[in-house]
């Protein structure tokens, strides 16, 4: 329901974007772009599984 009100206050508002910091899971998955501050990267969820197999290798 959190991230449903998020996109309904930036659509109400006419916004393109927001940031907003998440340590849980589901939110993230959700998100239509992260940026890991620790790996000092950004990536979209469908990038996550490639950008980890690259930073194991």
């Amino acid at each position: 329901m959190f991230m449903a009100m998020k996109r309904e206050v930036l659509r109400l508002g006419g916004y393109e974007q927001e940031y907003f910091i998440s340590q849980t899971a589901a939110l993230t998955a959700m998100a239509d772009v992260m940026i890991d501050v620790g790996r000092q990267c950004w990536e979209s969820p469908d990038q996550a599984n490639e950008v980890a197999a690259l930073a194991e290798a």
